[in-house]
């Protein structure tokens, strides 16, 4: 008997870490983990995504064990659906970011373009420090006399004056954790609610009694948490690597990630009508 529950237990955790590399898995937890280059963070939102696949199949899997149901088939084959439009929602979002984001990276490009040219042509003889202790963005307009001279050292024009608006970006960046961690634990939630049917059917085989099987789902939980944290950090570590040497160039990652999402998203639903 407690040879068989701890066999049971060791199983849950394993298959635990096994789910974690589902390709729908993968799928999204890569639109989150492509934005960052710290592995840290990047495990901190896959056991985001754990911690919510982990509540709803705790929840909802201990329920139906307790009430000694099971989740029809049509059900099943819906939820699963929904995850394919997630998938596809979560792609759809990280390429419009992505898209933004390159957009904007031009537009800077540009804009210090035109400030160094303009910097070539006329020649300034001060300099400003500006420190701030919070993160925010400011806009300085600043007013600097000076006089243009031709060759030979005259001053044909008169004293004017320029205003150059200056933005001083600062380390610091707003963040609000609360907000941060509830995409990747919502999608973690359901995902967790999708897969509720296969964990019962497994808790149901593997363990003798409804309080084993809800021990087995809280392992099998445990197990993808872990795993997907793992996994996501992982996961950073060859983004960034991929990202700084290939051939000089930055990847695309995040709308590689899009992508991904999206194309895997639509396979998940056509397969659950097949």
């Amino acid at each position: 008997m407690m040879s068989s529950i701890v066999t049971g237990s060791l199983l849950g955790l394993a298959l635990g870490v096994r789910h974690s590399l589902e390709p729908d898995h993968l799928a999204a937890v890569g639109t989150f983990v492509s934005r960052t280059t710290h592995p840290r963070r990047a495990a901190v939102v896959g056991a985001l995504w754990g911690a919510g696949h982990s509540v709803s199949l705790l929840v909802l899997g201990a329920l139906v064990l307790v009430l000694r149901g099971h989740i029809p088939d049509w059900l099943d084959g819906v939820l699963e659906s929904l995850v394919g439009v997630m998938l596809i929602a979560l792609g759809a979002r990280a390429i419009i970011k992505a898209r933004g984001r390159e957009a904007a990276d031009e537009g800077t490009s540009t804009s210090w373009s035109l400030l160094r040219r303009h910097g070539d042509r006329h020649s300034h003889s001060h300099s400003h420090v500006h420190v701030h202790a919070h993160p925010h963005l400011h806009a300085h307009l600043h007013a600097h006399p000076h006089r243009h001279t031709n060759r030979d050292g005259y001053a044909p024009h008169r004293d004017h004056t320029h205003e150059h608006e200056q933005t001083h970006p600062h380390a610091g960046v707003h963040s609000h954790p609360l907000r941060a961690a509830l995409p990747p634990f919502a999608v973690g939630l359901g995902h967790g609610i999708a897969g509720t049917g296969a964990a019962v059917l497994l808790a149901t085989a593997t363990m003798p009694s409804t309080r084993l099987g809800v021990l087995f789902l809280g392992l099998f939980g445990a197990g993808s948490l872990v795993g997907m944290a793992a996994l996501a950090s992982l996961l950073c570590l060859t983004f960034r690597r991929a990202n700084t040497g290939f051939r000089g160039r930055k990847l695309r990652l995040p709308l590689f990630a899009g992508v991904f999402s999206v194309v895997i998203g639509a396979w998940w639903i056509v397969q659950q009508h097949l």
